[in-house]
């Protein structure tokens, strides 16, 4: 399922967080060296470093974020 997850709900550029944040959905914030939540709401700030949820700031280098990206890729089955 995490796989699944990290493929098709992964926000890693500008575009995707900028969505989340002008439609005012959640996001969850994922530590990448315990894979365990941080937080979960909407997105205060973004810039190329980070991230700004929950009055936290997550560097976009030691976290996941998990939402809606603006374009979902299908995954085809072979």
């Amino acid at each position: 399922m995490f796989t699944t997850k990290r493929l098709e709900k992964s926000l890693v550029t500008n575009a995707d967080l900028h969505f989340n944040r002008t439609i005012g959905l959640p996001i969850e914030v994922v530590c990448l060296q315990r894979l365990h939540t941080l937080a979960f709401g909407r997105i205060q700030a973004y810039s190329e470093e980070y991230v700004q949820v929950n009055d936290q700031t997550f560097s976009r280098d030691q976290c996941l974020f998990f939402g809606q990206p603006v374009t979902t890729p299908s995954l085809k089955k072979a």
